[in-house]
């Protein structure tokens, strides 16, 4: 199990993992008032992977632990279920006062009972589990906002005739698959309604490039006579992988995609095919999950349980941006220095979109 494991307050760093097996209680020492006291408060963090996306997760929520003068105690769940699962295990060993998570289907019901039995608040990104606090972005309407973009470049390129539309999927990320996957194929049809359902293939993309590169590649071969190629799907690293195929393959030229996410961009390296993406910041749900959430519930005030994707405790805002405002958009770790710098006094969306009344 690859681990990333600290815990901090203003005036001390490292508290290791053999403090994490220890076997103290849950929840932290709290006030007759029900609040916990700052250095007595412990917030951990399950982030979910070792993508530039989740690392950023876990530093921005390390970084807001610190300047409320909480403990903190980070693990990494690895782009898994079971992972994750082992680490709830340790979070409530470690004594942790509130996890954040973000989980995967299959495993995400046992974290929650799992807490709940050790009287620790969860909160989790995205993927909505019954009993813990949801922070998420609309999903769907992130989908069909990339879906009606990429629609509109094909009207305008080729009278929406395209020849094969790939969507890439990440089976394991649950509902947050179906809604940003479908959300983008009914986009693309709100305005290309004509495209025939034989033309749309869905792929297993998983949840690096690399994996989805040779499941494009696959859906690429078996479709030799597709000449316009459109793609959408989950994230960045499936249209990625979708762009770096048709180039491989030497059918680049007339292969373009929408992203989401926006989390693989790399300046002259960043596939000539994308033609815009849609900007989650990752790096706003640990800000607003604190604000919002956990800095009541270390005040003994816990806000009332808000767990599905139709009443979210926490709402994040998306960010569709057109190809050279995907370019220009700092990469994540820049943006969260600049964050951190300002005293995380404003989230990502309203200092970086550019349709943001700050942006």
């Amino acid at each position: 199990m690859s681990t990333r494991t600290r815990s901090l307050t203003l005036a001390t760093v490292g508290v290791g993992l053999a403090l994490a097996l220890s076997g103290c209680s849950g929840g932290g020492e709290t006030s007759p008032s029900g609040a916990a006291a700052a250095e007595d408060f412990t917030l951990c963090m399950g982030v979910g992977g070792k993508d530039a996306g989740s690392m950023a997760q876990g530093d921005a929520a390390e970084a807001l632990a610190e300047k409320n003068g909480w403990k903190y105690y980070e693990l990494n769940n690895n782009s898994d279920g079971p992972t994750a699962n082992t680490n709830v295990d340790l979070f409530i060993q470690h004594g942790c006062s509130t996890v954040m998570e973000f989980n995967y289907a299959g495993t995400q019901e046992v974290i929650q009972q799992k807490l709940e039995t050790a009287g620790i608040p969860g909160i989790t990104f995205d993927l909505p589990q019954k009993g813990m606090y949801l922070v998420a972005v609309d999903n769907e309407g992130a989908g069909k906002d990339t879906g009606v973009a990429l629609g509109e470049e094909a009207k305008s390129m080729w009278d929406c005739d395209a020849d094969l539309v790939l969507l890439g999927e990440q089976a394991n990320a649950g509902p947050v698959n179906d809604l940003r996957v479908g959300g983008s194929e009914d986009g693309l049809l709100s305005v290309c309604p004509n495209i025939d359902k034989s033309k749309i293939v869905n792929f297993e993309g998983g949840n690096t490039v690399d994996t989805a590169t040779t499941a494009a590649r696959d859906a690429l071969v078996s479709r030799p006579e597709a000449e316009k190629i459109l793609t959408l799907g989950i994230g960045d690293n499936t249209v990625f992988a979708v762009l770096q195929a048709a180039d491989q393959l030497g059918r680049g030229a007339n292969t373009f995609g929408w992203g989401q996410g926006a989390y693989l961009l790399s300046g002259d390296s960043t596939p000539a095919g994308l033609l815009g993406d849609s900007v989650y910041f990752f790096e706003d749900y640990p800000i607003a999950a604190v604000d919002q959430l956990v800095k009541k519930i270390a005040a003994g005030d816990a806000p009332a349980m808000a767990d599905t994707l139709e009443d979210a405790a926490v709402s994040i805002s998306a960010c569709l941006t057109d190809r050279q405002q995907t370019l220009d958009m700092p990469a994540i770790d820049i943006r969260l220095k600049q964050l951190i710098a300002d005293g995380l006094s404003s989230n990502a969306y309203d200092t970086f979109c550019p349709s943001a009344s700050n942006g």
